[in-house]
């Protein structure tokens, strides 16, 4: 019965290192075409993100939406921030430190923004107060159907993107070492091709979910 969803699973993940390593074959010009901001692969990834939600309204149903209105929060937060909407109507990034200290932002656009923050911290505390426990138990336990599969995937890739995210900038900062840029390069690769994966391995995590339960 968990077949396909396994299926599902490594196609995605094999998916993702093919656009790696066909990225890596393109010609400087079209690399930089395919995975430049808003790009191809960026565009996708906020596809994903969405339709993930979209997957949880029409196979849940509006009960199952309200139920963990808190995954759609925060799905929908990671397709804003493909879309780079924290820093498309302020000149210094909602998510930089510096944000609610810099003069440039009026006082009601740092106030919505903490708003809006807030809201989204809320929903990951309470997604990890509700299932954190349930998941590192099936984890440890080595009960590892499609959905921890899935979600194992997608956390491991989002851990891995954000820190391949600005690799040679970062280590500079730390004083650690002085990559060349080449390898800066295919750090951002392999971040891009990850972060690629994730939407969709949620959408297989909820669907795995769904016919869990209505077999149950």
């Amino acid at each position: 019965m968990n077949r396909p969803f396994y299926w599902a699973i490594a196609a995605v993940v094999a998916v993702a290192t093919l656009v790696f390593f066909v990225a890596v074959s393109l010609e400087p010009t079209a690399q930089k075409m395919l995975m430049r901001e808003h790009g191809p692969i960026e565009a996708l990834s906020a596809f994903g993100y969405l339709l993930c939600v979209a997957v949880m309204a029409k196979a849940g149903g509006s009960d199952y939406l309200k139920k963990y209105w808190y995954f759609a929060v925060v799905l929908v937060s990671f397709a804003a921030r493909e879309m780079d909407f924290d820093k498309a109507f302020t000149e210094v990034g909602v998510l930089k430190s510096k944000f609610f200290f810099s003069p440039e932002v009026s006082v009601m656009g740092k106030l919505v923004s903490a708003v809006i923050l807030g809201f989204i911290l809320f929903a990951l505390i309470t997604i990890v107060r509700r299932h954190g426990k349930s998941f590192l138990v099936k984890v440890f336990s080595f009960r590892w159907d499609p959905v921890i599969w899935s979600v194992g995937f997608a956390g491991t890739f989002l851990v891995v993107s954000k820190s391949l995210d600005g690799l040679g900038r970062k280590l500079r900062g730390w004083g650690i070492a002085d990559i060349s840029p080449e390898v800066d390069k295919v750090a951002s690769l392999v971040e891009e091709s990850m972060e690629l994966a994730v939407p969709y391995l949620f959408i297989i995590a909820v669907l795995a979910y769904l016919r869990s339960q209505r077999s149950a």
